[in-house]
């Protein structure tokens, strides 16, 4: 077996690692289907990650027409 060699990185512990709060996600593609309409799934997903305390941001990288 080879010798094990140690990382330079530790694994965090709970008690080191702070409290995730913001959940960003994409939007299309992602919570809506190619139509661009939005999964039900997607809504019940995000209302259980808020009744949890986190806040959602929706992002997107489609830009507008100016």
């Amino acid at each position: 077996m080879a010798p094990r060699i140690p990382s330079a990185r530790r694994p965090a512990t709970d008690r080191s690692r702070p409290p995730i709060r913001v959940l960003v996600t994409d939007v299309d593609g992602t919570l809506t289907d190619r139509s661009r309409r939005l999964d039900p799934a997607a809504v019940a997903a995000i209302r259980a990650v808020e009744d949890r305390g986190l806040s959602v941001v929706l992002a997107t990288g489609n830009v507008l027409p100016v």
